[in-house]
């Protein structure tokens, strides 16, 4: 006969293998990787901003476009060329604030806009290579008239432009402002003298104003480089080397010369582009990026060799680099 212990116990098992059983089955997306997931759903989730001229934002047609949202079309056609299916660009909006926090979460898988690389970040997700070089600067009124020596800088609470801004900066007077609109708003109404902030981002905004003239972006070289990256999960390493691959094509193809990227590029930061900007520097930029990357790939250790069921793609990624001139 069995006693009451020994009939508690045998109940206890039962409801701890149940419950077992029950979250394996139910939660199995717990174990699936990122590029799990895009091959399975056909879906890539990116995150990107509706606010960041020009790398992501929505222009006067309704229209959700920026030079990140052409990258991001870059990347979903290297997975549909790594995954051999159909992958569809699904955007979704992130802010400053919760871009983190979404990523985490897994409500989308990677995040591609105007947002800089820290050491302090990278604790929490991982950055792919950098796609971007730009630097803290300020937006000033073109009459800039200081009284008794007083400066007040509007700066966004919690970003690499205020950290930058503070240390550079000593004696001025610091306004928490919540983004560059209404920084701008308090600029316009003499609260503030300059407000901190990338300067592409700026130069973006001052584009966009009715009378562009009347504003100015100091000082001429930044006070501090940034450089924009895309955002992926921890932990996803084949994922990321797709991102990689994706944004390091992109730039061999600008350097190239190749039509494609060329157009791309020329659409956002060419002469005639959105936000005019120094061909040579970024140029510079992209041969650096791709020389780092080309030697971490050289000296990555070599891979496991593949089983006798491996296919093999036709041919493999070349990446060519113009001589420096």
């Amino acid at each position: 006969m069995q006693t009451i212990w020994q009939k508690s116990r045998q109940t206890i098992a039962v409801a701890l293998l149940s419950s077992v059983l029950i979250f394996s089955f139910a939660t199995p997306s717990w174990a699936e990787t990122v590029l799990e997931r895009v091959q399975r759903t056909g879906v890539l989730r990116a995150g990107t901003r509706t606010d960041s001229l020009p790398f992501a934002y929505v222009n006067e047609n309704g229209e959700w476009i920026g030079f990140s949202i052409d990258l991001l079309e870059q990347i979903r056609e290297q997975l549909e060329q790594d995954l051999a299916r159909d992958i569809q660009l699904e955007l979704i909006e992130v802010s400053p604030r919760d871009r983190i926090t979404t990523l985490e979460q897994g409500n989308v898988d990677v995040i591609c806009e105007s947002a800089s690389f820290t050491f302090n970040r990278s604790r929490f997700v991982d950055f792919s290579v950098g796609f971007f070089q730009t630097g803290t600067q300020f937006l000033v009124k073109q009459d800039l008239r200081l009284n008794s020596g007083e400066f007040r800088v509007g700066i966004i609470p919690g970003s690499t432009n205020a950290s930058a801004a503070q240390r550079f900066l000593r004696v001025a007077e610091f306004v928490r402002i919540d983004d560059r609109p209404s920084g701008l708003a308090e600029l316009d109404a003499g609260r503030i003298d300059a407000m901190a902030s990338d300067g592409v981002l700026l130069e973006g905004m001052r584009q966009t104003m009715d009378n562009p003239e009347t504003y100015a972006i100091i000082p001429s070289t930044p006070i501090q480089p940034e450089v924009y990256s895309c955002i992926l999960p921890k932990d996803n390493p084949e994922f990321l080397e797709i991102v990689n691959r994706s944004l390091i094509g992109f730039m061999v193809g600008v350097l190239n010369n190749n039509p494609e990227e060329l157009a791309i590029f020329d659409r956002w930061f060419g002469e005639s582009g959105v936000v005019p900007s120094d061909r040579n520097s970024l140029f510079s930029f992209f041969r650096n990026t791709i020389i780092t990357y080309q030697e971490r790939q050289a000296n990555s250790p070599a891979p496991e060799p593949p089983s006798e069921e491996a296919e093999f793609p036709e041919e493999d990624l070349e990446l060519e680099l113009l001589e420096d001139t």
